[in-house]
């Protein structure tokens, strides 16, 4: 299946415990769905399921601004590497 692009606002958050930043950012990113697990079959012993993914993520905005690339960087690690960022992604396409 081909994957699919998507825009998100995101309400993000950086520095930690003790956030340094908080608002929202819109990002675009690419969804590919997962497959289930498929049973065996003639020609295979059958296949394990595969996880849906996300990629490429591009910030777009921040708090409705175009973001330096600078920030827009940061909003892009901050995203790909938050699970609860990412899972609300999934959840949402």
């Amino acid at each position: 299946m081909k994957p699919r692009e998507y825009v998100a606002v995101l309400d993000v958050s950086l520095g930690g415990d003790s956030p340094d930043w908080e608002g929202q950012a819109t990002v675009k990113f690419k969804f590919q769905p997962g497959r289930p697990y498929t049973p065996p079959a003639y020609d295979h012993g059958g296949l394990p399921p595969d996880d849906p993914e996300i990629y490429d993520v591009t910030c777009i905005l921040i708090d409705g601004r175009t973001p330096s690339k600078e920030d827009a960087e940061q909003i892009e690690n901050e995203v790909m590497c938050n699970e609860g960022l990412m899972q609300h992604m999934i959840e949402n396409v």
